[in-house]
């Protein structure tokens, strides 16, 4: 029996089905099969790497969109696409030369002046960065905005009532928590000690759980840290973000009570 090729709109119909439905195993399973059956197409190729992303195959994913962009060099989502994993994967010099070229390659692209505008955030170059913000969200105002700014006295009013909001159980179980306020990631901070600069917050210490009543090194190391630059950007008002800072201590919270993050969203602490 000869080998049968599956149709390809099939294919990235079933791959976007599978994300629709928040499905990334079988995003995953149906895009390699659509870049095995079609090595040359870019729309399996770059779907591919958008499954690796969902699995946190950061690498992997790296690799799947370099292959596209060589497939479609002239397709400024492919370098987008490649510009915000290295983002992720904290290479921010070579997350700004895809930026750029992706800027350089459809100027009108909000996404591409977005990332590049991350990029110059999170190297400390506060003016180009709103301006690049600025103008993403002036080319597409529906889909993109300029991040919210507050000072630091007013994200930690907004943080202390956050804490005074939790419930009585949780905050009684934070009383041996510190709980710091950062503008953005330091190194090791991040995954399996992996640094990303776009996390939101993050535990790090002994989970409650995992310590013994003798335990003080858990009590001294147990730290919640929110990263206000990187909250900032996913809001676009101060009620967004206060909502968001809420939300990030209730899903930190649920990390040291000693919850993955699969149990963290199944309890709400999210």
């Amino acid at each position: 029996m000869g080998w049968f090729r599956p149709d390809r709109d099939k294919l990235l119909l079933r791959i976007d089905q599978a994300f629709e439905r928040d499905d990334p195993a079988a995003a995953l399973k149906a895009a390699v099969k659509g870049v095995r059956a079609y090595p040359g197409d870019p729309d399996l190729r770059i779907r591919l790497g958008d499954a690796l992303l969902d699995q946190g195959a950061l690498r992997e994913a790296a690799a799947a969109y370099r292959e596209t962009v060589a497939l479609a060099p002239e397709w400024a989502e492919a370098l987008v696409a490649l510009a915000d994993v290295q983002v992720e994967s904290n290479d921010l010099a070579a997350a700004e030369d895809t930026a750029r070229a992706a800027v350089a390659l459809d100027p009108d692209d909000p996404a591409a002046h977005h990332v590049l505008a991350v990029v110059f955030e999170l190297t400390n170059r506060p003016k180009p960065a709103a301006r690049a913000y600025a103008h993403a969200a002036r080319l597409d105002p529906d889909g993109w905005f300029e991040p919210v700014r507050v000072s630091a006295r007013a994200f930690d009013v907004a943080l202390s009532h956050a804490i005074d909001e939790l419930p009585s159980d949780l905050r009684d179980a934070l009383a041996d928590v510190r709980i710091e306020v950062r503008r953005f990631p330091g190194p090791g901070q991040g995954p399996d000690g992996q640094t990303n600069p776009l996390i939101l917050g993050l535990f790090e210490g002994t989970a409650l759980p995992e310590r013994t009543s003798d335990d003080l090194y858990g009590t001294l190391s147990a730290v919640i840290t929110l990263f206000q630059g990187n909250l900032e950007r996913q809001c676009a008002t101060e009620d967004e973000l206060i909502d968001e800072i809420r939300v990030t201590l209730l899903h930190e919270v649920g990390h040291y009570l000693g919850l993955d993050e699969e149990a963290v969203w199944r309890r709400g602490l999210r």
